[in-house]
C-alpha cells in the first residue's frame, strides 16, 4: 500500500493515474508498474506504456494494484480500453484483438484549459477521431505550443509538462483555431459513444450480433432487408456492404471482427449512441431476411395467405432451415419457406404446388364460409381450436 493514496479523476486514463500515484509517492511510473506487474517474465519499460491503457491485464496484476491504491478493480479497468474489448472479444483474446487497430494515438493530444482545471490525462484524448474538447469548444492541441514538437506518450514523465522543453502545457494557448462549429455537434455524440464504450460491462456482442445491428441501421430500421437501401447507405459511408452481410450471416471463414471505427461511423450517421445500439431489438423477420437470398428460391414463388400484404407478390418469401421433409402419412414437401410479412410457412408438394404447412389458410376460408352462412357451431375441431 502506498503512503499517499489518490483517487481516480473523471475519465482519467490508467496511465495518468499510475503516473500521478508514482509522483505523489516519490517514485517513478516504471517502479510503480514493476511493483504490480503480472508474472516474473515481464519487466516494464517505456516502450510498453501503451499496454497500460490498452490491455492492462496482460502486464498488470489488477488485484495487486487495487490493494495498493484502495481503488476497486472495476474502477481501475474503467480507466482503460478493457471494457470495450470485453464487449466485443472473447476474454482470452483481449490483448490480441484488432478491433482498435490504428485507433489509439501514440502522441499526446490535450486541452490546455482542461489541464489548467486539473492536470491529468483523459482517456478519450488517446482516441483517434476525438479532436475537440466538447466542454471548452475548441480543438485539442496536437503539439507543444512552445517548442511545437509532437509529444509522444512514452516520453511523458510529468503530466502537464512538455518532456522536451519543460514548459507548462497548462498555460499554453490553443494551437488550432476552432473554425467549424458544425463539427462540434458530431463530437458531442462521438464523445458520448466512447464514454459508454469505456464503461460498458452489460453484455458481450458477437460479430454476428454487431454486424446484424449495423445492417439494420443501414437498412433504416425497416423490418425487411432491402439490398438497395443498405448498399446506398453503405457506399455513402465507405463501408463494404457484402463483407458486413457475410459477417451477419456467419459465412466468413476464420475469425472476423467489426472494427470500432466502422461501428462509430454508422452510429454517428444514424444518430445512435452505443447504449441504444447495444439494447436494440432486431425484428426476427429482418434476421431471417438477411440470412437468405430470394434468388435461392424457385422462380415465381409468392405468399398465398389472402390476408397478407404481400399476397401473390414476389419478394416476401425466404428459405427456412428445412429443405426436404417426409411426414408420417408419406407426404413429401420440398423447398420450405416462410413469409416475412405474415409469418406463415409453406413448402412445395410433389406436384410442384406451393402449399401451407399449418391450418391458417384453410381456417381462414372455413371461417369465412361459416360467417357467410351465419353458423360457427359446425366448425371442424382443428379450426375451432385455432380460433380459441
Amino acid at each position: 500500500m502506498y503512503t499517499v493514496r489518490i483517487k481516480p479523476l473523471p475519465q482519467e486514463s490508467l496511465f495518468s493515474f499510475m503516473t500521478r500515484c508514482a509522483i505523489e509517492n516519490g517514485t517513478t511510473l516504471l517502479t510503480t508498474w514493476n511493483d504490480v506487474k503480472r508474472g516474473n517474465t515481464f519487466y516494464s519499460q517505456r516502450a510498453d506504456v501503451h499496454l497500460i491503457d490498452f490491455s492492462p491485464n496482460s502486464t498488470i496484476l489488477i488485484s495487486a494494484l487495487s490493494d495498493a491504491t484502495e481503488v476497486s478493480c472495476d474502477r481501475l479497468l474503467q480507466m482503460t480500453f478493457h471494457n470495450l474489448l470485453k464487449t466485443f472479444c472473447d476474454s482470452n483474446e483481449l490483448s490480441e484483438s484488432r478491433i482498435l487497430r490504428g485507433m489509439i494515438r501514440e502522441n499526446f493530444y490535450y486541452c490546455p484549459l482542461c489541464l489548467n482545471n486539473n492536470a491529468y490525462i483523459r482517456l478519450k484524448w488517446k482516441v483517434v477521431g476525438m479532436n475537440y474538447c466538447v466542454q471548452h469548444q475548441q480543438p485539442l492541441n496536437r503539439v507543444c505550443s512552445y517548442c511545437e514538437k509532437a509529444i509522444r506518450f512514452i516520453d511523458v514523465r510529468f503530466i502537464g509538462e512538455c518532456p522536451y522543453c519543460g514548459e507548462d502545457l497548462q498555460k499554453s494557448e490553443s494551437v488550432n483555431k476552432y473554425e467549424q462549429p458544425s463539427i462540434l455537434n458530431d463530437q458531442v455524440l462521438v464523445e458520448k459513444i466512447w464514454n459508454q464504450l469505456f464503461t460498458s460491462t452489460d453484455k458481450f456482442l458477437t460479430v454476428i450480433n454487431v454486424a446484424t445491428r449495423l445492417l439494420y441501421l443501414l437498412n433504416e430500421c425497416n423490418e425487411l432487408y432491402n439490398k438497395e437501401i443498405v448498399l446506398q447507405n453503405a457506399n455513402a459511408l465507405g463501408i463494404h456492404m457484402l463483407y458486413m452481410l457475410q459477417m451477419a450471416r456467419g459465412t466468413l471463414s476464420g475469425k472476423r471482427t467489426v472494427h470500432v471505427s466502422t461501428i462509430i461511423k454508422i452510429l454517428l450517421a444514424t444518430n445512435y449512441d452505443f447504449h441504444a445500439f447495444q439494447n436494440m431489438m432486431i425484428p426476427n423477420n429482418f434476421i431471417l431476411s438477411i440470412k437468405q437470398s430470394n434468388t435461392d428460391l424457385p422462380h415465381g414463388l409468392s405468399c398465398i395467405s389472402p390476408w397478407c400484404k404481400s399476397y401473390q407478390k414476389i419478394g416476401s418469401l425466404i428459405k427456412t432451415g428445412t429443405k426436404t421433409k417426409v411426414y408420417s402419412d408419406g407426404t413429401k414437401l420440398n423447398n420450405h419457406v416462410a413469409c416475412v410479412d405474415c409469418g406463415c410457412h409453406f413448402a412445395m408438394n410433389e406436384k410442384g404446388e406451393l402449399v401451407e404447412k399449418e391450418y391458417f389458410i384453410r381456417g381462414y376460408y372455413a371461417i369465412n364460409k361459416l360467417i357467410i352462412n351465419g353458423d360457427l357451431t359446425n366448425l371442424e375441431k382443428p379450426y375451432r381450436t385455432f380460433i380459441i
